[in-house]
């Protein structure tokens, strides 16, 4: 009986003494088991930079104006007074894509300024009142291709763009308006571009 019991000690030891030789095996092998990458990778961090430069402008006729303010791609802070049919003024400016991103012309807005009228022969007729018939704004490329949505713009590319403020009034509206001599002052001019990821 006492021989039976310690055979059943032994074998108990036996089986303990196995098992952490196994578990030392395995702790060894997976301690000297080392998984090493070497090598190196440049990855270039995204940019955006799409942003307006480069103001010059030009204008015909009697008409004084302030120069715009560009900040990114919107033209602020800019005021014109017309004083005759057929004043206008245009703004040249670069658009330009200093990222690493293609763009493309989402929309853009050419806002209808502040007016105020002065002067002029007969002050009951005020040309401010006409705004929408004599005040005509247009932009487009150097080469005379109108702005559209969806115009492409590369990484590094730019390009030229006009943009023209006149003083047309439509003939159909009364011709003393276009006689009457008042000056026309424009002010809050905004006109934003909106350009996003091609």
């Amino acid at each position: 009986m006492k021989i039976e019991g310690n055979r059943k000690i032994m074998g108990f030891y036996v089986t303990v003494i196995t098992l952490c030789i196994i578990c030392i095996t395995i702790a060894y092998a997976a301690g000297k088991t080392v998984l090493e990458i070497e090598g190196s990778a440049l990855v270039d961090a995204a940019s955006w930079d799409i942003h307006f430069e480069n103001l010059s402008s030009t204008y015909g006729g009697e008409l004084t104006y302030t120069n715009p303010t560009l900040t990114l791609t919107n033209l602020s802070n800019f005021s014109i007074n017309f004083e005759v049919t057929g004043d206008y003024v245009t703004f040249m400016f670069d658009v330009v894509n200093d990222g690493n991103i293609p763009a493309k012309l989402s929309t853009y807005t050419l806002k209808v300024p502040s007016c105020s009228a002065s002067g002029g022969r007969n002050p009951s007729i005020n040309g401010c009142d006409h705004i929408n018939n004599f005040l005509v704004q247009t932009a487009t490329y150097m080469d005379g291709t109108p702005l559209k949505a969806g115009d492409y713009l590369a990484p590094g590319e730019k390009k030229r763009i006009k943009y023209t403020v006149s003083y047309n009034p439509n003939r159909n509206v009364e011709t003393q308006l276009v006689n009457n001599g008042q000056t026309l002052s424009l002010s809050n001019f905004n006109s934003s571009f909106v350009y996003v990821q091609a």
